[in-house]
């Protein structure tokens, strides 16, 4: 009789931990936001520097946001079509411009910028820059096919004949991005660096000096130190 006793109660234990061990397993799956958020920030942290970007809390996710959408980015348009935006994708938004940009007879640039006269529009739709409050510029040095530069500012720059930052004066913080094709031919962050860049107005290369808007001059930009 008590060797039963002692058998029902070690049964009646092990369903109670099964049950619990189930509850637990059932609550964690039905919950699993913060580790798929968590998995994505590290995702978003892996280069190298990128700890440099401002703190989530200020604005260190719009540019980390827009550093993958120039990489990967797309969208989903009203029809259920996909315009595919990143550089690899091929025939994207990006790399259309810079093949339009480093060829055509309208005049060659190498530089794509969120205050572009032609582009703005579509790069503030694509890349949400006025409600993320985050401008950039995207170098692509001529001959180079491997290797781009991505700088990004929050920083206000002004509007029309309007700099805040006279030109020629330094406009910081900026932030410039690596972006590397792999061995695999995937490009990739691979290292951020904070630093700082002269005033300019953006190169339109079909208005000229025509039609004026703030920027800055990438060619310009030295990486600073958080004491400089």
């Amino acid at each position: 009789m008590r060797r039963s006793l002692v058998s029902l109660l070690l049964l009646c234990l092990v369903l109670c931990l099964s049950v619990s061990g189930a509850f637990a397993a059932w609550t964690f799956s039905e919950n699993p936001c913060d580790e798929v958020e968590s998995l994505s920030r590290f995702k978003f942290m892996a280069w190298s520097g990128a700890e440099v970007l401002p703190d989530e809390d200020d604005t260190g996710d719009n540019h980390r946001k827009l550093i993958e959408a120039i990489l990967n980015g797309k969208i989903t348009n009203s029809n259920g079509t996909v315009t595919q935006l990143g550089l690899n994708s091929p025939g994207s938004y990006i790399n259309n411009e810079i093949s339009d940009r480093s060829s055509s007879w309208l005049g060659r640039s190498d530089t794509l910028g969120s205050m572009d006269f032609w582009e703005r529009n579509d790069i503030n739709n694509y890349f949400n820059t006025s409600t993320e409050n985050i401008s950039f510029v995207l170098y692509f040095p001529n001959g180079v096919s491997d290797t781009y530069y991505l700088y990004t500012t929050s920083e206000e720059l002004g509007s029309g004949n309007t700099p805040v930052t006279p030109i020629g004066s330094y406009i910081e913080p900026i932030y410039r991005t690596v972006l590397k094709k792999n061995a695999q031919g995937v490009w990739e962050a691979t290292e951020t660096k904070v630093g700082k860049a002269k005033s300019a107005w953006y190169d339109n290369r079909i208005t000229g000096s025509l039609l004026k808007y703030p920027s800055f001059d990438p060619k310009t930009w030295l990486e600073t130190t958080q004491n400089d």
